[in-house]
């Protein structure tokens, strides 16, 4: 998730982001659970 916050600083700093997902990683949207909604915080 970390990548995905720094990601989205950069976007706040008019830069380019480009995110490649490896693993479990390409799963990321279907990950939900009950305590932790990934996509929202996608």
């Amino acid at each position: 998730m970390d990548a995905f916050r720094l990601g989205s600083f950069a976007l706040g700093q008019d830069d380019a982001v480009h995110v490649f997902l490896l693993g479990k990683g390409v799963e990321c949207e279907s990950l939900d659970t009950e305590h932790f909604a990934v996509t929202k915080a996608l």
